[in-house]
């Protein structure tokens, strides 16, 4: 056996940075639930309490955008790995409460 068989390549950068993005988003789920239900409960408490200054009632779709917003406004002042991690885990919080549907993502409609 050569020793270059036991030799594994690092993961690019990217790859390396979803998979500590995926370990975020279980670790999260477990401590706060499903982004529907946890995003839900926040779009209910802002709709209640500022229902005069928003056209619509917010969404748990619109709150992961929102936090993906701040994320991006905090990159912008204070650049650091976690915020990508947390871009992207936002990211795939818009796609579940847009798109999961009782065990499958559903596509969008044209």
């Amino acid at each position: 056996m050569e020793a270059d068989e036991h030799y594994e390549r690092p993961a690019r950068p990217a790859v390396e940075m979803m998979r500590r993005t995926i370990a975020v988003i279980e670790q999260r789920g477990a401590s706060y639930g499903p982004p529907a239900e946890h995003f839900g409960r926040t779009c209910a408490a802002i709709n209640a309490l500022m229902p005069d200054l928003l056209a619509r009632p917010i969404t748990p779709a619109d709150w992961a955008r929102i936090m993906v917003i701040d994320k991006l406004s905090r990159d912008a002042e204070r650049p650091k790995l976690d915020t990508c991690i947390d871009i992207a885990g936002y990211a795939a919080c818009l796609a579940e409460v847009r798109h999961w549907n009782g065990g499958s993502f559903r596509e969008e409609r044209q």
